[in-house]
């Protein structure tokens, strides 16, 4: 039925390879959801984050390929071994990955996105680094997609994943209630594996960068960011 429907092969290949990505993901998200809710303890392992990086830049590989998307590492060699919840990290960092080619993917579909970025590549970038004063460990992971605006943040990440979440939180400004939201479950489930979330963004063509930050337990905050480090 395919091929009748599509005789191109080309296209019929790039069409069975985009559901097959799609079918992967949404087997990890579901995965996700059953590990997050228990405790997996045969995931705790001595081990260094770089591994889990290189383990998940091989899981994203293939999408951000047909996505025509470039995916770049900064990993340093100086950040000691620790014992981590390998599973979890590597499940929260393809879900964000995942977000950044959407990002990349929406900037290509928006109104003039030839004529305003005719030599566009999408890149996305992941990074970490040691703090040995703090004894904390850091992931960054950066895309040049979309971008969001301040109200952008406040509808994505200041409110649960469901239909009226934010006339709730409208009605109860009075109990001073602030509610962490989610790009799936992905972005929510970060917090099982970080003591802090930050989101620098910018949309694109904006004039002010916006920072989102939580630790999951006591709200959350929205400020000003430095334009020129986004």
């Amino acid at each position: 039925l395919l091929q009748r429907k599509y005789p191109d092969d080309k296209f019929l290949q790039k069409y069975l390879d985009s559901a097959m990505t799609e079918m992967n993901r949404i087997n990890v998200i579901l995965s996700e959801y059953l590990s997050f809710s228990g405790t997996n303890q045969e995931y705790m392992t001595y081990t260094h984050i770089n591994n889990i990086c290189q383990e998940v830049l091989q899981i994203t590989y293939g999408n951000c390929y047909l996505n025509e998307i470039e995916l770049r590492t900064v990993l340093p060699d100086n950040i000691p071994m620790m014992i981590l919840d390998t599973g979890r990290i590597k499940q929260v960092l393809v879900n964000f990955i995942t977000n950044s080619i959407d990002a990349v993917n929406e900037l290509r579909n928006s109104e003039d996105f030839e004529e305003n970025y005719p030599d566009y590549q999408g890149i996305i970038e992941i990074e970490t680094e040691y703090n040995y004063g703090l004894n904390e460990c850091y992931i960054y992971i950066r895309d040049n997609g979309i971008g969001m605006t301040k109200e952008d943040l406040e509808k994505n990440l200041g409110t649960i994943a469901k239909s009226g979440s934010l006339d709730f939180k409208t009605e109860n400004q009075s109990d001073n209630i602030d509610i962490i939201g989610q790009f799936g479950v992905g972005f929510y489930s970060a917090f099982m594996v970080a003591q802090k979330v930050t989101v620098i963004s910018r949309a694109q063509g904006a004039d002010t960068a916006w920072k989102w930050e939580s630790k999951g337990v006591e709200g959350y905050t929205i400020t000003e960011a430095d334009k020129d480090d986004v």
